[in-house]
């Protein structure tokens, strides 16, 4: 059985948007289902009684306590579904939803954090063992997957995210060749004969089974003609062997429990999670994922402008602004095709280690790509407003001389507009959007109607009633121009590599 570390961080960023929609809302109450209610008094129940786990480390026998509890109360929950819904409401208060997500995010964040490794990376995805006393969890090897999850989650500041990004550059995850990152660690894979093969130093005191191969019995583990150990073929996996010895009634359940132990150590069937340990091509060992790149790289971004929102260091958002680009660096459109192994702008999700990029089709990437592009180029909407935050923009970026855009307007009609020297142009809800660098240090928007009437504002944003016209594409709007100073921008070469 396995515990998600992903699913902590992106139930911790869901609680936290909840949060702020509860806020703003000018609601009170809600009137919901009874057998919801009942659900959301045990819920927040289970989590107050135990309220002092988010002191420390969590014992099994307490991670235990928890979870039974909190399954009794869904089981309840599950129950009263599958029979029905009585069809009567209750009220659920804004403020008890608000304690409850309070609550419920102090645990998210203690799990969170008790999922950091030595090695600065978070733990992604854990096995759990059920025992009558207790519930003990182990982890898995490092995912890349799971430093996504993290960083997306909101649980770490800018500094905190820094820190992750250098490990993460400096572990296994890392593959210079492609600057680029891998899903998994790479491993060597033993090779058949080295399979089903006990280490003596695991058996050299269990005098069970020296006893059984001094006897001459080949039931449950034998020994081949070079001396070496193995369990009998028979056994697919570690209960067949657990049921076979517990009918043999020369077996103590000492003995039981302890070569099951060891036919576990032997074949880590438990750790076993498909292609990510047996594979070497899509989302197998030494792959890169590139979907999952992309989904670091905005990630990463909206680290960046967390970092600036909360007023961390300059030198904290000047350096996840540089990292932002470096794992940019990586991604395939900005490779040869010899470094690429194939067209950059063909489509193709994934790298094995072995050959170039391989297997079409990589929708989920274009996604993070158009939302992370305009990150770069600074479009937010905050409260209804537009606002335009080029601190991610590159000076490289901005024409040397005077170009043409050529765009589609909300009309379906194809235009034409120029672009200034030091200017950059793009489009955002089918509107021209220019951007101009100044001397001047005071930054200006300019929007322009059609028709000709121009309405300019003293800060790089625009009110939510124009605003709310650009979202209706209803015409209007002919082209927004935005002036700044070159200090707005990312102070970075074009090229972003090593350190």
């Amino acid at each position: 059985y396995g515990l998600s570390m992903v699913t902590l961080c992106y139930l911790r960023r869901y609680l936290h948007l909840i949060v702020d929609v509860l806020r703003d809302g000018p609601a009170t109450s809600f009137d919901v289902s009874r057998e919801l209610v009942r659900l959301f008094e045990g819920v927040g129940g289970v989590l107050r009684d135990h309220a002092a786990l988010l002191d420390g480390p969590v014992r099994a026998v307490d991670r235990k306590s928890f979870m039974d509890s909190m399954g009794s109360v869904n089981d309840r929950y599950r129950a009263e579904v599958y029979e029905g819904f009585c069809g009567k409401k209750a009220p659920l208060e804004k403020r008890d939803l608000l304690e409850f997500a309070g609550l419920a995010l102090e645990f998210l964040d203690h799990s969170i954090g008790l999922g950091r490794r030595d090695d600065g990376l978070f733990d992604a995805y854990n096995l759990v063992r059920f025992g009558a006393e207790g519930y003990e969890v182990e982890s898995l090897d490092e995912m890349l997957e799971g430093q996504v999850a993290v960083l997306s989650s909101g649980y770490l500041d800018g500094e905190a995210a820094l820190a992750l990004l250098e490990a993460l550059k400096a572990s296994r995850l890392y593959r210079e060749d492609q600057n680029s990152y891998m899903l998994y660690p790479d491993r060597n894979l033993p090779s058949f004969l080295e399979k089903n093969v006990i280490p003596p130093s695991l058996v050299k005191d269990d005098d069970w089974i020296k006893g059984e191969l001094e006897a001459g019995r080949t039931d449950y583990v034998e020994r081949d003609v070079d001396g070496r150990m193995h369990f009998n073929g028979a056994f697919r996996n570690a209960d067949q062997l657990r049921a076979a010895l517990e009918r043999d009634p020369s077996t103590s359940a000492e003995d039981v429990g302890k070569l099951c132990d060891l036919y576990e150590a032997v074949f880590a069937h438990r750790q076993f999670t498909g292609r990510s340990g047996s594979m070497y091509k899509y989302e197998g060992l030494g792959c890169i994922y590139w979907h999952m790149v992309s989904k670091l790289l905005l990630a990463v971004q909206e680290n960046f402008f967390a970092a600036l929102e909360q007023e961390a260091d300059e030198t904290v958002c000047s350096r996840l602004g540089q990292l932002y680009y470096r794992i940019r660096e990586g991604m395939g459109f900005n490779k040869t095709p010899a470094e690429y192994g194939a067209f950059p702008t063909d489509p193709y999700s994934h790298t094995p280690k072995h050959g170039g990029a391989q297997q079409p089709g990589m929708t989920g990437q274009v996604k993070e790509e158009v939302l992370s592009r305009f990150g770069e180029l600074g479009v937010r909407v905050t409260g209804g407003e537009v606002r335009f935050d080029p601190r991610l923009l590159r000076e490289c970026e901005f024409a040397a001389q005077c170009r043409v855009l050529r765009f589609l307007d909300v009309d379906g009609e194809w235009q034409e507009l120029t672009v200034p020297e030091r200017g950059l142009a793009f489009t955002w809800c089918q509107v021209p959007v220019i951007y101009r660098l100044t001397d001047d240090p005071v930054p200006a928007v300019t929007l322009i109607r059609t028709g000709g009437d121009t309405r300019t504002f003293p800060q790089l944003s625009l009110p939510g009633d124009l605003s709310a016209e650009l979202f209706d594409r209803n015409g209007r709007v002919c082209r927004i121009e935005a002036s700044f100073p070159t200090s707005f921008l990312l102070s970075l070469d074009s090229k972003v590599t090593g350190n």
